[in-house]
């Protein structure tokens, strides 16, 4: 009896998700000139994400700032296409906990 309400307890402490948040087609947070074109350039990923102490959030989770972030970690990367964003989240109630926003696509780039 006492081993299943430790492992009740144990299962209601320590729980998180992941969960499909949006995909986009092609998705920037930067101005680019689409009437030149664009090239892939490789993968691409960022993500955007904050704490939680006790039970105040550290600050607040944006899908902008995952793109830019994205868009930032590659030489010359305008737009991301084929963009498919994840949202995650796990907590320890009362202790500590930490969510955020992963975002993983194609990055392109304008022709010269």
């Amino acid at each position: 009896m006492k081993k299943n309400i430790l492992i009740t307890l144990v299962i209601l402490i320590f729980f998180g998700c992941s969960s499909k948040l949006a995909e986009f087609t092609i998705i920037s947070t930067k101005n680019f000139d689409s009437q030149k074109g664009l090239i892939e350039i490789g993968k691409v990923s960022g993500s955007d994400n904050a704490s939680i102490i006790c039970i105040f959030p550290t600050g607040k989770i944006s899908m902008e700032n995952a793109v830019d972030r994205a868009i930032e970690g590659a030489p010359n990367c305008c737009a991301i296409s084929n963009a498919k964003f994840h949202q995650y989240f796990w907590y320890i109630p009362y202790i500590y906990g930490q969510g955020g926003i992963v975002v993983e696509g194609t990055a392109l780039k304008e022709k010269k």
